[in-house]
């Protein structure tokens, strides 16, 4: 009914009702229909998105860079010394196919002269377990650039922004934060807010990628979400269709895409971000700002194994165990037994009790699809704090149905 103000002023009368935190969701409602962001400059909200037009559908105006899409706006509050004209056409074209590709026809097009690539590494950096340990791996001189997503939501930046402030006070490295909404673009098209494709994560550095001289983008993504088909059974990733596409689409922008942690598991960036004084601080939980929630997913295979008091039976977690084929297979097998939590999912039993410590080993066929510019590094950084792998390898047998 979108009563908020009328549910929010009934759990204040009644706080004991308020079980399923009502108030708080009302009140996230309440923001969102009041955000005053969210329109463009009178100057530009006439404006049509053009088909086909590499240039004409981005627009700055003063520090915010806007988006015309055919639903609407999005924006990015760029830095100050950030300039358009600048940027290369074939980013914005690049920008636009990931925006946009899963939801309008012909956006996997390329019209653009391919760009000259950078000489600099550029990291998507989240703040979360598995970024930070693509930053604790990769050279000291990576750019890091943080996506702030600047529209009111359920999501809470504060223990990102602790690890931030980490990262920037104790290792002397600057994250650039970069705010935008264009996680709303995937709710105009009826689908959950969040981004459009995997890569559109890092779309604030691709923007800044002439004036910082980028060559190399990274993402902090782990064996799941390579090797591991929806982290449940093993594929091939070199010659994926995903891998082949993407890597190629992202050279015509003259970026090369890095994995430089898809030979690593999540248990194994865990581990990573273990051996840091940063694991004291970093914390991939979204929902509370303190050490996590503890009722969440995330909080189960990532908080949990690094010790951190969870409830194993929230209604979250029991759902994900109950999921069929698991979700994160391997790694909520293995999160299950480190935490000594084996008898919540009794028809894994044999799983369970077999030696797992290999989950905490490196795959080394993931060495071959990262650049020789960064692998070197990366070998280097991880001697000493992770296993390899043996073979035949246990990676490979991995299908849950």
């Amino acid at each position: 009914m979108h009563a908020w103000e009328e549910l929010i002023q009934f759990t204040e009368q009644y706080p004991a009702a308020d079980r399923k935190n009502y108030r708080s969701r009302a009140m996230t409602k309440q923001a969102e229909q009041n955000w005053s962001h969210k329109l463009p400059p009178p100057e530009i909200k006439d404006r049509i998105f053009v088909e086909g037009g590499v240039r004409e559908n981005w627009i700055q105006v003063d520090d915010y860079l806007w988006f015309r899409y055919p639903k609407g706006w999005v924006k990015w509050a760029m830095p100050a010394d950030f300039d358009l004209v600048e940027v290369s056409d074939s980013l914005l074209e690049l920008c636009t196919e990931l925006l946009l590709c899963p939801y309008e026809q012909g956006m996997r097009k390329i019209t653009t002269k391919q760009r000259i690539p950078g000489d600099r590494i550029a990291l998507s950096y989240s703040a979360g377990i598995d970024s930070t340990a693509a930053l604790l791996l990769l050279p000291e001189d990576t750019i890091l650039g943080y996506h702030e997503r600047d529209f009111p939501s359920k999501l809470k930046h504060g223990n990102a922004k602790k690890t931030i402030a980490f990262v920037e006070e104790k290792l002397k490295r600057t994250v650039y934060c970069i705010p935008s909404n264009h996680e709303l673009i995937s709710k105009h098209y009826g689908k959950s807010v969040g981004f459009s494709t995997d890569y559109a994560s890092g779309i604030h550095l691709i923007l800044l990628a002439d004036q910082f001289n980028i060559g190399y983008l990274a993402f902090g993504t782990v064996v799941e979400n390579t090797w591991l088909d929806k982290g449940v059974k093993f594929r091939d990733f070199k010659e994926s269709w995903h891998w082949n596409y993407w890597s190629k689409r992202f050279a015509h922008a003259g970026l090369s895409l890095q994995l430089p942690i898809n030979h690593l598991t999540e248990a194994c960036a865990i581990r990573v971000c273990q051996s840091s004084p940063i694991a004291d601080v970093v914390n991939s939980c979204l929902r509370d700002e303190n050490n996590g929630c503890g009722e969440c997913w995330k909080c189960f295979h990532k908080n949990g194994p690094m010790g951190r008091k969870i409830n194993p039976r929230s209604d979250e977690i029991t759902q994900k165990l109950r999921t069929r084929p698991l979700r994160s297979g391997m790694h909520a097998i293995w999160a299950l037994k480190c935490q000594n939590l084996e008898s919540l999912a009794p028809e894994y039993a044999s799983l369970l009790q077999s030696n797992l410590d290999w989950w905490e080993s490196t795959y080394p066929p993931g060495l071959g699809i990262i650049s020789e510019k960064i692998r070197p590094t990366i070998i280097k950084n991880t001697n000493g704090l992770l296993a390899i792998m043996e073979q035949p390898y246990p990676l490979e047998a991995v299908e849950f149905e």
